[in-house]
């Protein structure tokens, strides 16, 4: 799921186009949101950005008899929210 809030322009359909491209390549996680973040910012020059990011794949034990489902989330904050973390806190609060 991505949320985007802005304040006055929508987001550019070629920013989700890029989005979908990039989530639909083989990268690790971390570099995903990374990736994500920069092209945001770089596009729409927000105050700030944060970004959380939950894949789910399944692990394998050594002799791949057993499997489960893990999950990851990797979580990337710019600007105000990496600055002062008031920000950020109040944003954590409005998505619960």
């Amino acid at each position: 799921m991505l949320v985007v809030i802005t304040l006055g322009n929508s987001l550019p359909s070629t920013l989700n186009r890029f989005f979908e491209t990039l989530a639909a390549q083989p990268i690790m996680q971390e570099d995903l949101t990374e990736e994500f973040v920069k092209e945001f910012t770089d596009r729409v020059q927000p105050l700030g950005c944060i970004l959380i990011v939950t894949g789910s794949f399944f692990c394998h034990d050594k002799e791949n008899i057993d499997s489960h489902l893990s999950t990851m989330v990797t979580k990337q904050a710019t600007g105000l929210f990496a600055k002062d973390t008031s920000y950020e806190q109040r944003f954590y609060n409005l998505i619960k």
